[in-house]
């Protein structure tokens, strides 16, 4: 899916996971999509897992709506050499 910085009218902010048009199509993908919603839903709160806040299935693509955790400048730095050593990204969290 595609990841987008969302706004809600009173200001909070969070991160909207939705399918991407190409995979919208794809029957297997999106009950992957709905997977991984039921899964978020399901764990509890944790410092270490990112909030759920919502979901949907409906037309015309399957969201998600999550806490948005910046990364910051220094996580966007890295990712441009993808993928990190393991040392590199454990020292970022």
């Amino acid at each position: 899916g595609q990841v987008f910085r969302a706004r809600r009218d009173d200001g909070a902010t969070f991160a909207l996971k939705v399918i991407a048009p190409a995979d919208a199509a794809d029957a297997d993908f999106v009950d992957r999509f709905r997977n991984e919603a039921a899964a978020l839903r399901a764990l509890p709160a944790h410092p270490n897992v990112v909030g759920f806040v919502d979901a949907g299935a409906g037309a015309p693509r399957p969201f998600l709506v999550m806490e948005l955790l910046d990364g910051g400048a220094d996580l966007k730095a890295h990712r441009a050499h993808e993928p990190l050593p393991f040392a590199e990204a454990a020292a970022l969290v």
